[in-house]
């Protein structure tokens, strides 16, 4: 009997060159979960309480790389209530913003002596504060979780079963 299928994923992830990467720690990571489970009388996919499945399903170990999203998905079939089709949707939502590395390159105090003009003086501060104050701003807008993060991407998954 199988216990948990692990399954690791690489889902393309372009960003502009022009906006902050999404933090990806744990505890910046938000889900949505939404469940339905085929009707055999109705002949359709019906809602059911997620709060079930949650556990059946782990999304976990979050990473952005080389323009890829990376994370793994750990299924538990045993934790499904009965057997069935399910239809599983998962919206991942993020909080916080990546700073670059290129700011503390940049900034004054990374100079490697005094003629070296090329640095500005202040510059990760400037836009850690900037970064910050974007993050606070987007967190205020609104009371609801999802709607106050940025949408990292869906996934879906459909799974029977037996």
């Amino acid at each position: 009997m199988v216990l948990s299928l692990p399954g690791n994923y690489d889902v393309p992830f372009y960003q502009s060159s022009y906006t902050l990467s999404v933090e990806t720690e744990r505890k910046s990571i938000n889900l949505k979960v939404e469940v339905e489970k085929f009707d055999q009388f109705d002949k359709k996919f019906k809602s059911i309480d997620a709060s079930d499945i949650n556990s059946a399903i782990q999304l976990q170990n979050w990473q952005v790389k080389e323009n890829k999203l990376n994370f793994s998905a750990l299924f538990e079939p045993k934790k499904f209530p009965e057997p069935g089709i399910y239809k599983l949707k998962f919206d991942v939502f993020t909080h916080k913003l990546q700073a670059p590395r290129w700011w503390k390159e940049w900034d004054w105090q990374a100079r490697s002596n005094d003629q070296n003009g090329s640095k500005t003086h202040n510059l990760e501060e400037f836009l850690i504060g900037l970064k910050n104050r974007t993050e606070m701003l987007q967190t205020g807008k609104l009371t609801n979780s999802e709607d106050n993060s940025w949408l990292m991407g869906r996934f879906c998954y459909g799974i029977q079963k037996n």
